[in-house]
């Protein structure tokens, strides 16, 4: 016991240390007893876990025999040359040779801005917007900072259209020029991009993303074809500038205009007229949807206002047209100037309206703009054009917005990699039904050699050391050993075509009613017992696919999902007793055994302490006895002596007298 004296045989002479520690040991052999039991329970637990594992994934590949997990049925799609495309198939791929001629792969429309200066930037006013457009849908983009970078804008663009497109800085190392590129999201005509130029500000004309579209305009000279009309000799002088913008769908015109002094006390109307053959516009709207009005109540003085044709409509190329601008008469004290931005350049300082007296000529002024459509989009720097896969399956011409095609041939999906001619050969997927087989024989194999291993193994007869106690704890275990025949019988008896619950299954052939007849057998003799072990005859199992896979499917199916309802009830992992299953309820059991031996070992090594105290309280009260006695016989020698030493001076006293 801490703290208390201990004699150690000083009087007795005893090692009562190696006493007491040989009686403890004696002592203790409850406690050495529960805790080998607690050995071999945790022994038992451990194999009883890897049991359960290997059951669980025996289990799970006879689940997937199932065909409404994922038919063991499977197609396959060879290509012959797999740098032009590769292949898949479902189950409802029809079996043949398919001829494929790629022509064009399927590719993103990607632009670029012109090359800038690293410390180039856009725009001199913030929150300037611009519209990108994919496939039929709008994307507006805010440019928060004034005065951006190119990789401010790229950053917006990923912020407000990421959702369609990407943009991308490129720096050139030479020169440290960048480029911004921008890239649909998606390949295919049907996503390629387009721009409404900016709706506020002029970022993308800026950058270089979008050009003027105006081949040839007219007139040149503010001075001498500006003239609206005369009065009393004063000439009026009107310019305005338009900026164009066409894509093979999309067809607008943009009018940007300033005034300086008031407003309008009208609305300002714009058409676009055909030629009349002699310069001048014709009177006729190229389209019902080409005219358009700008409110004069929306008119902002000191400001640039923009009016954009409401439809579409269409411009060709190489055709002269007019834009013919209307607007009211002001009062005579209340007149105002018109600027206009010039197309492709934006200069505003070279055209514009004076008044030099006089009232504004009535009716309306008008003017004329004469221009000409180029040729080329309002895209100015275009990398690679949005384009269409282009192939042909059995001479029959397909087109696709992905490389990707699926159901040109029916349960086919071709991954397209470059252009060339290639077969396509489907058919059944024997192989990986095989090697699925495979896959469950091993594992059958697997569990049955642990089981019956588990079932036969000696237990060491006197164990010397912990990893004695490991040997043979499953010996002789009924659970396994019924487990272990329970499922070769479901493996080897024959199938009636239904699953567990009765339900037919699909497919189901009488002509294959066991495993056996599609190579699934067990293997030979060997001294006259039965091996426990299973073996595939591979030739068989493919004869069998080739007759009638559906019907080899189907008793796959059979005998997985009965082998799988039966292990569900044995292997089922829970915490609680009532749901596991038979294994893992068993392991739960030891669990709790382990528990209560746990608690028997702390009760005992408590009473321990106070023996081990007895033991010691015992042996200190001998070493006490032993030293009283001992001082007993000191004081009674110390006496013996005193008294012989009295008589002998005695003796020779009387002598001397």
């Amino acid at each position: 016991m801490p703290g208390a004296i201990s004699f150690s045989g000083l009087f007795s002479g005893l090692d009562t240390e190696s006493i007491i520690s040989e009686l403890m040991k004696i002592e203790r052999q409850p406690i050495t007893l529960l805790e080998n039991k607690q050995l071999i329970l945790n022994y038992q637990k451990e194999a009883l876990n890897e049991i359960n594992n290997s059951l669980i994934s025996l289990k799970n590949i006879a689940y997937s025999f199932k065909s409404s997990s994922s038919s063991i049925l499977k197609n396959t799609a060879i290509s012959s040359d797999e740098s032009i495309l590769t292949a898949t198939a479902d189950i409802t791929a029809r079996k043949g040779v398919y001829d494929v001629v790629v022509n064009q792969l399927a590719k993103a429309h990607r632009i670029a801005s012109d090359s800038k200066s690293s410390t180039f930037t856009a725009g001199n006013a913030a929150n300037a917007q611009f519209k990108i457009t994919v496939d039929e849908t709008d994307y507006i983009v805010t440019v928060d900072a004034a005065n951006a970078t190119l990789a401010q804008i790229a950053a917006y663009i990923n912020r407000d259209a990421g959702d369609v497109v990407t943009a991308t800085i490129v720096t050139n190392p030479t020169t440290g020029n960048q480029t911004l590129s921008i890239e649909s999201n998606r390949t295919g005509e049907k996503y390629k991009i387009s721009f409404i130029e900016d709706l506020t500000g002029s970022v993308l004309y800026d950058i270089g993303v979008v050009g003027s579209l105006v081949e040839e305009y007219a007139p040149s000279d503010a001075n001498q074809q500006y003239q609206v009309g005369d009065y009393a000799g004063d000439e009026y002088r009107q310019a305005q500038g338009f900026k164009i913008g066409i894509d093979s769908e999309i067809n607008y015109v943009s009018l940007y205009l300033s005034t300086n002094y008031g407003t309008p006390t009208g609305p300002i109307t714009i058409r676009i007229e055909t030629d009349d053959g002699f310069g001048q516009p014709s009177g006729t709207l190229v389209d019902p949807n080409a005219t358009t009005q700008i409110d004069e109540s929306n008119v902002i003085q000191n400001s640039w206002n923009q009016a954009i044709f409401p439809a579409s409509f269409s411009l060709s190329s190489g055709v002269t047209y007019h834009i013919v601008v209307s607007t009211e008469p002001q009062s005579d004290d209340s007149a105002y100037m018109w600027k206009a931005r010039n197309p492709g350049t934006y200069d505003d300082g070279s055209r514009s309206v004076s008044r030099n007296g006089g009232p504004w000529s009535s009716p309306a002024p008008e003017r004329d703009y004469l221009f000409k459509m180029g040729t080329n989009s309002n895209i100015k720097n275009q990398l690679q054009a949005a384009a269409n896969a282009q192939l042909t399956v059995e001479g029959v011409e397909i087109e696709s917005y992905t490389n990707q095609v699926t159901g040109a041939i029916q349960g086919v999906t071709m991954n397209l990699k470059d252009t060339g001619s290639v077969t396509v050969t489907v058919g059944l997927d024997e192989d990986s039904i095989v090697e699925k087989v495979n896959e469950f024989i091993d594992q059958f194999n697997s569990v049955t050699d642990l089981l019956a291993g588990k079932i036969k193994e000696e237990k060491v007869k006197n164990p010397e050391s912990s990893e004695d106690y490991k040997y043979g704890v499953l010996r002789g275990d009924y659970d396994l050993a019924s487990i272990k025949s329970q499922i070769r019988l479901l493996v080897t008896n024959n199938t009636d075509g239904l699953d567990v619950s009765g339900n037919p299954i699909s497919g189901w052939s009488s002509d294959y009613r066991i495993m056996a007849q599609i190579g699934i057998e067990s293997e030979p003799y060997y001294g006259g017992t039965v091996s426990d072990n299973l073996t595939l005859d591979e030739s068989k199992l493919r004869n069998a696919l080739s007759d009638n896979p559906e019907a080899v499917a189907a008793l796959l199916e059979e005998v997985g999902d009965r082998i799988n309802d039966y292990l569900q009830n044995q292997t089922k992992v829970s915490a609680v007793k009532e749901f596991a299953g038979n294994i893992y309820r068993r392991i739960l059991g030891i669990n709790e055994r382990i528990r209560n031996i746990d608690e028997d070992i702390l009760r005992l090594e408590e009473s321990m302490e106070k023996i081990e105290e007895r033991y010691r309280n015992s042996f200190n009260q001998m070493e006490r006895y032993l030293q009283s006695l001992q001082d007993e016989g000191t004081y009674l020698t110390a006496q013996l002596n005193n008294l012989l030493n009295a008589a002998s001076s005695s003796g020779l006293t009387n002598k001397n007298k």
